[in-house]
């Protein structure tokens, strides 16, 4: 791989959160972040992403966590009694309505674009993007706003490996199907993808990294590694279980072991900026 795309995914779900992601990025390695633009939090992270313009964002597309950007009675399918979205991805996935779903989304991706940014992809919570019926819609959206690349995760990728047999078989499935779909709507996307986030040990995540970094030096291409620095706070603490991880995250991030590995593995860190970099003339690129 020549490029590596370092993202730290939920910019805006608190304010301990943009404040790590931010943090990662300066002192560390983060290069990319995903926003979340159904977050009271999200504007404020958009004032504060300004003062690093070499950070890329994208959107962060969300059913699993926090209030719609539409009325809750305008997506009921996707929320509770008290108009918040249902935690579980799989619910979501099953039995919500993929109008609202369309819907949701591209009110989240108009939120996202009336801060003023532009998005240098897309990906998802929970990737609940990777479900086919719901690909599908990122896709068009994509299409329809000019985001020209998005997160994919493919069968052969580490977090699949990791994945119990019998369910592999099945996720394998799904993500060639999504792979191929993406393919099709001409949209980019990384040709390998692993997740540091995973304990609250920073020598095991420093140690999944460093495994990763090894998997894809020397090669071609372009990988990504998603993370999720962070500091826990009490508006986090109401919002996910993912909480002490994110800490051990932005110690690995920010760590000089961390950036020496990087050093010696040859890589070039990028965003999701790349693809445009790489394709100036291609119809998906920003303009």
């Amino acid at each position: 791989m020549h490029y590596l795309i370092i993202n730290a995914d939920d910019l805006g779900l608190s304010s301990g959160v943009t404040r790590g992601i931010l943090e990662a990025h300066a002192r560390g390695v983060v290069t990319s972040a995903s926003a979340m633009p159904n977050m009271p939090g999200f504007s404020g992270a958009v004032q504060d992403a300004s003062a690093y313009p070499d950070l890329g964002i994208g959107i962060h597309l969300t059913l699993t966590a926090g209030m719609p950007v539409l009325p809750p009675p305008a997506v009921d399918s996707l929320v509770d009694r008290t108009g918040a979205f249902l935690r579980r991805p799989l619910r979501q996935c099953l039995f919500g309505s993929e109008h609202h779903v369309h819907r949701e989304w591209e009110a989240q991706i108009g939120a996202f674009l009336a801060s003023g940014l532009r998005p240098t992809h897309l990906d998802s919570h929970h990737n609940v993007h990777l479900y086919p019926p719901y690909l599908d819609i990122a896709c068009r959206l994509a299409g329809k706003y000019r985001i020209p690349a998005l997160r994919m995760i493919r069968p052969d990728d580490p977090p699949i490996r990791q994945v119990p047999v019998p369910l592999r078989y099945w996720y394998s499935a799904l993500l060639r199907r999504s792979v191929k779909r993406a393919s099709r709507a001409g949209l980019e996307f990384p040709d390998r993808m692993a997740s540091l986030t995973g304990g609250t040990e920073p020598q095991q995540m420093q140690a999944r990294l460093e495994a990763f970094l090894a998997e894809i030096a020397g090669g071609r291409g372009i990988a990504e590694l998603a993370c999720h620095p962070g500091y826990v706070d009490e508006e986090l603490a109401g919002l996910s279980a993912l909480c002490r991880e994110r800490e051990t995250d932005l110690a690995v991030l920010c760590s000089e072991t961390t950036r020496s590995a990087l050093e010696k593995s040859g890589l070039r860190l990028v965003s999701y900026g790349i693809f445009s970099e790489l394709h100036p003339d291609d119809r998906w690129a920003r303009r």
